[in-house]
């Protein structure tokens, strides 16, 4: 199977071969010119009926040449000026800067939505890109929240997205994620997040914004479901430190704690000395008793964050604020500065 059209950029080729009990799928993404392999994937299944592989397989390949259409899009684009480039080639920018694992790569995919929108004001994928940028940078890479000015401007423009695009997985999943971290309205938080996945069911970004509303909104039984299901989309998605945070949370409030240590400590090998995850890290090394890893976590927080102080953190969006108050409470008894 091949699929190409004028003026694509990028050709995409998979076949499915049958064994005994066994299925196995190849695809392969191409440079449509130069005939360079740009992405390439096998899954293999315990069945004899093709249509199950596909229908498994389909989500994986979906999200992953997805995101590897924008990163080779970015590479591209990157050297020039952006006042050269399309509203299009800006987002293209802008997609590839968020899978960065860094408060500048999300802030910076924001920025480049900002320009995008100087050129297209209406672009309701724009709109949706500096809304994430603007109200989610904080809650999800740093400690202090957003200013409820920008909260108030993010929202704005994720609603005015979806008056203008109501089918898209990804808004729907963006508006979760404001409602939560920003207003704290775990219920329509939760509502958005299902919107996402009535639009595409292995939506992993709709799985993990489910998975938050679910734990900080007071089911961390559900939410570990979630976000082991949003984990198990795609073993490299460039997002899965933010779900194994989640996890981890979840884990911590359903008072397995060791299991919320080793998914929090897989949060930080994917996306090294993140101030969130190292918050968790030192939070859950507590409530274990082990002194050495509580305090590791603490003096890495206070190298990637010099000023970091417990009480400018921005409380995480539990329903139940007794939460948040232990969270807090075992953070200082980890060590962290007052």
């Amino acid at each position: 199977m091949t699929t190409s059209g004028d003026g694509a950029h990028f050709r995409f080729s998979g076949t499915v071969r049958l064994g005994v009990s066994r299925c196995r799928l190849s695809a392969q993404l191409l440079g449509a010119e130069s005939g360079r392999q740009v992405w390439a994937e096998r899954y293999d299944e315990l069945t004899d009926d093709p249509f199950a592989i596909v229908d498994a397989c389909a989500p994986r390949i979906v999200m992953s040449v997805r995101r590897q259409v924008a990163s080779e899009d970015a590479a591209r684009l990157r050297d020039r000026p952006l006042d050269e480039l399309s509203a299009t080639e800006l987002m293209a920018l802008g997609g590839a800067s968020f899978f960065n694992p860094t408060y500048e790569g999300w802030r910076g995919g924001g920025v480049l939505a900002e320009h995008a929108l100087q050129v297209a004001p209406d672009h309701f994928m724009a709109l949706a890109m500096a809304a994430a940028g603007l109200g989610l940078a904080d809650p999800l890479y740093g400690h202090q929240g957003t200013p409820p000015s920008v909260q108030s401007l993010a929202l704005e423009r994720i609603e005015e997205a979806l008056r203008r695009q109501n089918r898209s997985d990804m808004l729907h999943a963006v508006h979760a994620g404001l409602l939560l971290y920003g207003s704290r309205r775990h219920r329509a938080a939760e509502a958005a997040a299902r919107r996402s996945l009535e639009v595409n069911d292995a939506y992993n970004m709709g799985l993990w914004m489910l998975a938050a509303a679910q734990v900080f909104g007071g089911d961390p039984q559900a939410g570990c479901d979630s976000a082991v299901q949003a984990v198990a989309v795609n073993d490299s998605d460039p997002y899965l430190h933010l779900y194994s945070r989640v996890a981890g949370y979840g884990h911590l409030e359903a008072g397995r704690t060791q299991e919320a240590a080793d998914w929090f400590g897989r949060a930080d090998q994917l996306a090294p000395g993140l101030t969130p995850n190292l918050m968790a890290m030192a939070v859950a090394s507590h409530r274990l008793g082990d002194r050495l890893a509580s305090q590791e976590a603490i003096d890495r927080l206070r190298r990637a964050e010099p000023g970091f102080r417990v009480a400018d953190a921005h409380p995480l969006p539990y329903a139940e604020a007794a939460a948040w108050e232990r969270y807090r409470e075992d953070l200082l008894a980890a060590g962290a500065p007052p």
